[in-house]
């Protein structure tokens, strides 16, 4: 009985990452729609840092790296979509590392600078050393001039999955055609998103 609720719970989430909202996963699977529901709150614990990247990065490991010249770097993004209505919006603030395309960190919350300070300090462990963003005004008032690189060229691999985010998840289009009632289901459609990206 186990691996039937464990195959159903998997297939659950698969579909809502496939897309498909809360009553169609649960029309097709032939469960109560709160069955889904409770399914997305029991998800394992949903990490924010990519911890498997901060276990390769050892503060020494990083100390050396910095010695020898090497930069650790990062893509960094933000996108947005809303709950309900276009006034209650809800941005995705996401980290990467551009040579793997690996998720190191992200958040959901708003489009404001305390937001961005939040991703800040859950990248501070990774010790990065460059960041290459799309010029939006918190990164450049929080982000030393000189660890800043603004410009789309740089900013390719992350505006690529935030592409496939708004081409795989309906509800985070700009003219979706469903939509979320509660912030809490957006975001945990989302964080199951990124956290498939990271592999």
């Amino acid at each position: 009985m186990l691996g039937v609720i464990n195959s159903l719970s998997w297939r659950a989430n698969a579909s809502l990452l496939n897309g498909t909202g809360i009553r169609e996963t649960a029309r097709v699977l032939k469960i109560s729609p709160t069955t889904v529901i409770e399914n997305l709150k029991k998800s394992p614990q949903l990490q924010v840092v990519n911890e498997a990247r901060l276990l390769e990065l050892e503060p020494t490991q990083t100390m050396v790296r910095l010695c020898q010249g090497e930069d650790v770097e990062a893509q960094l993004d933000e996108i947005w979509s809303f709950v309900r209505s276009k006034q209650d919006q809800r941005w995705v603030w996401h980290a990467i590392d551009p040579t793997p395309g690996k998720g190191l960190a992200y958040g959901l919350a708003d489009h404001q600078d305390a937001a961005f300070l939040e991703l800040k300090t859950l990248l501070a462990p990774l010790g990065m050393t460059q960041s290459y963003t799309d010029g939006w005004g918190a990164y450049e008032r929080h982000i030393e001039p000189v660890l800043h690189t603004v410009g789309k060229a740089q900013t390719q691999t992350i505006e690529r999955k935030h592409l496939t985010l708004r081409t795989r998840i309906k509800r985070s289009a700009c003219k979706p055609i469903c939509f979320s009632k509660s912030a809490w289901l957006q975001d945990g459609v989302i964080a199951l998103f990124i956290e498939s990206l990271r592999g």
